[in-house]
């Protein structure tokens, strides 16, 4: 039998109250967000397995960044015995009080991303994602944590670089003369782009600047 509007009323108006009773608020859920970030950067440091290189493993003058944001800054240095592991980018989040929640967050992450998507493509159109690196107390400045990310630094020459250099970039993409880039060029540099967003969303990853 068809039940009656005033029944099926009460049964929807006690299902409402029900979810509204088990439903975590969304300042709730930021608490909850926040605190998990922040347990999973203190077992990442304190409890998880040891990080796959030490500072014996890469070369570099921590004492001076070759780049810096806000949340982290950047070093290039060599990996292996007398660099012959090849040249490697090294990225450390920084340690001070205004950022520090942010940058470790930021950190823990990135970490899991690039997992992610080395353990997926091996061979990738990125940066390819070698291992993370830990560092004894006293061998960083003191505004950065004993913990970054290595990436095997790619060959050749950026735009910034050639920006920097004052290079002929507009002769680099044949837009000296006509002031349009070159077709071909353009194609070639969004293929490899769309190819690279691609395959990261097949593995779950969605690039944010992007």
């Amino acid at each position: 039998k068809m039940l009656r509007p005033q029944l099926v009323l009460a049964i929807l108006a006690l299902f409402a109250g029900s979810c509204a009773a088990f439903s975590p608020s969304p300042a709730l859920f930021s608490a909850q967000k926040r605190q998990g970030r922040a347990q999973t950067w203190r077992m990442l440091i304190i409890q998880n397995t040891p990080p796959k290189f030490s500072s014996k493993d890469v070369a570099a003058n921590w004492q001076q960044p070759d780049a810096s944001g806000t949340f982290g800054k950047v070093y290039f240095g060599k990996q292996g015995m007398m660099g012959m592991g090849g040249q490697v980018v090294v990225k450390m989040p920084v340690n001070n009080a205004v950022n520090k929640k942010f940058a470790s967050s930021i950190f823990t992450t990135e970490k899991a991303v690039n997992e992610k998507l080395a353990a997926t493509y091996p061979n990738p159109r990125w940066a390819q994602y070698m291992g993370d690196i830990g560092f004894e107390p006293g061998e960083l400045p003191g505004d950065l944590e004993n913990i970054g990310l290595v990436f095997r630094r790619e060959a050749g020459e950026t735009m910034e670089d050639m920006l920097l250099d004052r290079k002929d970039l507009g002769g680099k993409l044949g837009a000296r003369d006509s002031g349009l880039a070159r077709p071909d060029l353009c194609r070639k540099v969004i293929g490899e782009l769309l190819v690279s967003c691609a395959q990261m969303h097949k593995a779950g990853v969605i690039h944010r600047d992007i």
